[in-house]
Parts: structure tokens; C-alpha cells; sequence
């Protein structure tokens, strides 16, 4: 049975379930609820998080729905991009510029994406896969052809590439080859491919106008 475990977030009261909160074990959560970090309760019991108690309901249904679902008028991005950090959840912080990507205006028509996905280092075959329109991805897999790239294969929504224990192409490149298509890194994103980041499993956006 799970074990129940009331919050203070900011005077706002939540219920909600240990595993719930330890389901990112390097997050704040992960680490306080696991008993690797002291914890501090209000006089009623509760445990007290010194964070935004609105914004908090945001943080607890990613935690227990593995995605964020906000309402369509919402507009406090940056608060929860913010509260986000404050938890330690990387993972987090890229649904909500994905979504804040999704949602950006632009009067010179509909936005193009790339998105860039690499692979966790479970094996000697480490491989990222780059999604989108299939006339970008066809110009990519060109520009890739300058550098000893390896296995790199394209579908036509889908570039796959792999290569033995590193990259021959230095994921730097990579990142180059697709700003010089004309698409930029979503605001707020992480768009520093280094190396460690293969480790990660991170996804990481491009938005062309």
C-alpha cells in the first residue's frame, strides 16, 4: 500500500503519495523523500516546502502523469519554468518550452521543428535521432556527409544516427549543421549539445519561422 504524505507548499496543502514524489530520485523531491535530505514539517504535521503553492499542482500531476497538462489560457511559463529548476526536474523544464514552442506566434506562417534526441549510454552503440520535416532532414543527412559520420539513414521523418563507443560527427557540429538551416533553439532551451549530454537521454528543440 502506498504510503500517504501531506505537503505545505507555500501555505497550499497537498496529499499525495511517497513513490509519487521520489519518481525523479536525483529531483529535490526524490532526494528529501528517500530520507537523503532533512526535511522540516508545519505544526500540523505536514512536511513544509518553501515553494509556490499554485504552481506546485503543475509539478505534482507531471510527477504522477509523466506529462504536463496545463489549461489552454495558462500563461505562468516562466513561474513553473522557475519552480521547475527550484525542484531539480530537468525533465520538467523541457516539457514546458516544448509546450512553449508549440505555443509561439508567428505571422510568417505555421513553425517548423526539429527535435534532436539522444539515446542513454546503455550500450557500446550509442545513437541520436533527429525528427522533422523530411526536406530539412534530406538537407541534413547532405551536410552530414562532410564528416566521418558513420551509419547515418533517414526514413523521411527521421534521421538516425550511430556510431562505436563516440560520435565521429562532435554533437557541436551537429548543432551547427542545423542552425545553419535557418532554425534557432527554443527560448529558454539548453541548446549546448556537449558530450555528457549522451548520458542524459535529453531531447532538445529547434523552431524554424
Amino acid at each position: 500500500m502506498a504510503e500517504i504524505v501531506k505537503l505545505n507548499v507555500g501555505g497550499v496543502i497537498y496529499t499525495t503519495s511517497r513513490s509519487t514524489l521520489t519518481k525523479y530520485p536525483n529531483s529535490m523531491l526524490g532526494t528529501m523523500f528517500s530520507g537523503r535530505l532533512p526535511t522540516t514539517k508545519d505544526e500540523y504535521g505536514n512536511y513544509w516546502i518553501d515553494g509556490n503553492g499554485d504552481i506546485f499542482r503543475y509539478v505534482l500531476e507531471f510527477l504522477r502523469r509523466g506529462c504536463l497538462m496545463v489549461p489552454d489560457h495558462f500563461q505562468d511559463f516562466e513561474i513553473l519554468e522557475k519552480e521547475a529548476d527550484f525542484y531539480q526536474l530537468p525533465e520538467l523544464i523541457q516539457a514546458v518550452n516544448a509546450i512553449k514552442c508549440k505555443n509561439a506566434d508567428t505571422e510568417e506562417g505555421p513553425l517548423q521543428y526539429l527535435v534532436v534526441k539522444t539515446s542513454e549510454f546503455n550500450s557500446r552503440y550509442p545513437c541520436v535521432n533527429i525528427f522533422g520535416p523530411t526536406d530539412e532532414l534530406e538537407k541534413l543527412v547532405t551536410s552530414f556527409s562532410q564528416y566521418d559520420a558513420g551509419e547515418v539513414s533517414s526514413n523521411g521523418s527521421k534521421i538516425k544516427f550511430s556510431g562505436y563507443s563516440n560520435y565521429s560527427i562532435p554533437l557541436i557540429a551537429m548543432k551547427v549543421e542545423i542552425l545553419n538551416l535557418g532554425f534557432s533553439i527554443c527560448q529558454n532551451m539548453n541548446g549546448d549539445i556537449e558530450s555528457h549530454d549522451l548520458e542524459q537521454g535529453k531531447v532538445f528543440w529547434f523552431v524554424k519561422k
